[in-house]
């Protein structure tokens, strides 16, 4: 089954590792998830062909496997949920597939938008929803949508720099992906630099989460093995 997902493709090599190693722990990948864990593999093949700016999107790949393999970590630490578990995975891997639509079809104007965002010290998506009336994290929630993808997933993209926004109080996916991306720093065109604010704070500590960030920092260090090589 793995290998319908892993093909030799060049953007697997990150990717190999985190799999087998979660499927030894929490079992068996589900259908539904290896349908997602193909579907962002042939994106990002696509998006790496199609965009000037192929640099990059290795980079928002090799930045979302280290972020669906922490997600996935944080899950298994606050769920006994192996669906959650997995949809903590895949919603890390595609979390910012958003970004891949700007950088394909917006390169230029969208390199200046994120350029102004790292000089003003502004969020991103402060920034896109000016110039382009919605952001990254908008349009990629919209793309699975419309792919199929299940709801708890289609969330972890929306939520994933604005967890607040979100209906779901309790520990969910969603959680578990805007911490790991929090802590992976926020990815391309970011300026987290991995520490949260007083809100994200607050946050996590009525999801119980904050107390746990040490131990998951220290984690980082063993997920530069899984980045893409």
């Amino acid at each position: 089954m793995m290998n319908e997902f892993i093909n030799g493709n060049d953007l697997d090599g990150g990717l190999r590792e985190p799999l087998t190693q979660l499927t030894q722990r929490i079992g068996f990948i589900p259908t539904s998830i290896s349908s997602l864990v193909s579907f962002a593999v042939e994106l990002f093949t696509l998006s790496e062909g199609l965009s000037p700016s192929t640099a990059a999107v290795r980079e928002i790949w090799s930045h979302s496997v280290r972020t669906g393999y922490l997600a996935a970590l944080i899950a298994e630490t606050h769920s006994d949920c192996s669906q959650v578990i997995w949809q903590s995975f895949a919603g890390g891997l595609l979390h910012d597939i958003g970004l891949l639509i700007l950088l394909s079809q917006e390169a230029p104007p969208f390199w200046g938008v994120v350029e102004l965002a790292l000089t003003r010290g502004t969020n991103l998506q402060v920034l896109e929803r000016e110039c382009y009336g919605t952001t990254h994290a908008e349009l990629g929630a919209a793309l699975l949508s419309r792919w199929g993808g299940c709801q708890e997933v289609v969330d972890t993209i929306r939520f994933h720099d604005d967890p607040f926004q979100n209906s779901e109080t309790r520990f969910c996916p969603a959680s578990a992906v805007f911490l790991a991306n929090l802590l992976e720093g926020g990815g391309i065109a970011q300026d987290s630099d991995g520490v949260p604010n007083a809100a994200c704070e607050a946050y996590l500590l009525r999801l119980g989460l904050w107390d746990h960030i040490p131990y998951w920092q220290g984690r980082m260090r063993d997920l530069q093995n899984v980045s893409l090589r």
